[in-house]
Order: C-alpha cells, then sequence, then structure tokens
C-alpha cells in the first residue's frame, strides 16, 4: 500500500511463533501518516500474536510517524501482545530515542520538553533563505526539500533541522488554518523562524501517545533554545538548532 511515498507492506506469512513482519518505508510524515497509521491497525487489529515493524527502509519520520507507532503499540500491549522496532537507524533511531517510543517509556532526561530552553524573546535571525508555504499537507515535504538545498546534503546538522522545520511546519498546518513564512539563518548556528497568522501559541500535550504530542518535545531537545514571539496577527516560532561537536572531539 503506497501513500504519498510512504510503503507498508505486510509479510503473509507469520513466524513459526506468530509473528507478522511488517516493512514501512519512504517519508512518513504528515501527509502519508493517515494510511501508514490505518495500515498499522489492521495489522494489529488482525490477532497476531507478535508484530516485528521494520523501520530499516524509512528515510524520514517525524512525530506523525511516532504517533501511528504509538497507536499500533497501544493495541498490541492492550491485548497482551507484543511489537517489536527493528532496523531503525541514523534519524530514525534518533527520534525514536529521544521521545522513548523503542521502550515503550520516555527515556530519563529526554522525551517531555524541560523549558530550559524556552524564553519569549524576539527571533534572532538574520534572513539567509525565505520560503512562502502553503496550507495543505505537502508544504512539510516541500519546506524539507528546501532547506536541504539551503544547507547542503552534507551538513552535519542537515538531519536534526529537517525534523525540526518539519515539526513546526506541520503545527502550522495543523492549527492555523493556513500557510506560513520558512525563514532560515545558516549561521552557525542554524537558526530558524516560522511564522504564521495564528496568535495561538503552540503547547504540549501533558502525555505523548497515538493521539500525538510528541512534536515540540522533538523540537526541544534537538534546540539549544526556542522561542515564540508575537508578529502581527499571528507570532513567530523560533529556534536555534543544537550544534554537533566536530568528529572526533
Amino acid at each position: 500500500m503506497t501513500s504519498a511515498k510512504a510503503t507498508v507492506e505486510v509479510e503473509p506469512t507469520p513466524s513459526a511463533d506468530g509473528t507478522v513482519r511488517v516493512l514501512v518505508s519512504g517519508e512518513v510524515d504528515i501527509q502519508s501518516a493517515p494510511t501508514v497509521r490505518q495500515r498499522l491497525l489492521e495489522v494489529a487489529n488482525t490477532g497476531a500474536s507478535g508484530v516485528s515493524l521494520d523501520l530499516s527502509s524509512v528515510v524520514f519520520a517525524d512525530s506523525s510517524a511516532l504517533a501511528a507507532f504509538a497507536a499500533m503499540q497501544r493495541i498490541m500491549n492492550d491485548r497482551g501482545h507484543t511489537l517489536t522496532i527493528i532496523g531503525a537507524t541514523g534519524p530514525m533511531l534518533t527520534v525514536l530515542e529521544l521521545t522513548g517510543i523503542v521502550h515503550g517509556s520516555t527515556t530519563p532526561g529526554k522525551g517531555a520538553p524541560s523549558g530550559a530552553h524556552q524564553r519569549s524573546g524576539p527571533p534572532e535571525v538574520v534572513i539567509g533563505h525565505e520560503l512562502v508555504f502553503e496550507g495543505d499537507r505537502s508544504a512539510p515535504r516541500v519546506a524539507r526539500s528546501a532547506v536541504t538545498r539551503w544547507l547542503g546534503a552534507d551538513h552535519p546538522c542537515l538531519d536534526d533541522t529537517l525534523l525540526v522545520v518539519s515539526e513546526l511546519v506541520t503545527n502550522v498546518v495543523l492549527h492555523s488554518g493556513a500557510g506560513g513564512e520558512l525563514r532560515l539563518d545558516p549561521g552557525p548556528p542554524i537558526r530558524l523562524a516560522i511564522h504564521d497568522r495564528s496568535p495561538v501559541q503552540p503547547s504540549t500535550l501533558p502525555t505523548a501517545g497515538g493521539h500525538g504530542g510528541f512534536g515540540l518535545r522533538l523540537v526541544d531537545q534537538l534546540s539549544s533554545e526556542w522561542g515564540v514571539a508575537p508578529d502581527g496577527s499571528g507570532k513567530v516560532v523560533w529556534v536555534s538548532v543544537r550544534e554537533h561537536a566536530p568528529a572526533g572531539a
């Protein structure tokens, strides 16, 4: 089953212990996650004694993907069955570890915004690049493509920046009902500003799970500081992306 650059494949024959292997491939974000989620829930409802969720072919995933995985995990747990996540590497593994979903709980010191990075001062962004995006579900993918062009595929902070951008643009699409503007200063450090026309400030859900609630947790963990400031009739959410230590440091 294919949906907006994401594919879910289920092996037709379970293993000897009744475990079904499910392979997720491609990019899982707000555009493709609903179909991925539906397919995963169908698998969870088949009565399989276990599911092995193979993420080795996922090239990008944000909090939309995590909500889909968490929804499946909840159903499996409620029925006394097991969900095992395998094959995650690189950015996919980082996302899972930061939110604690690999172990089914939040890793101490991770997974929830600490508040320590947050402040309400004005966005400190020297405009280097700008993108005006529409308020549809393709906007996060369009924004990620632009950021990749701006920074280059070999930039050491590219993966973290793409995840932060995807989360913030997704929030605009979901909660403002319109598009917005992305501004990026390549730094160092990389600074982002996301403008939209809604005055409502982003908030963190008390708990994260199949309903969502992972997004700001990821932003907090991947930034050195971030904040929200009024901007005319709307607001600007700004982020300084956490820098990586040089190799061998």
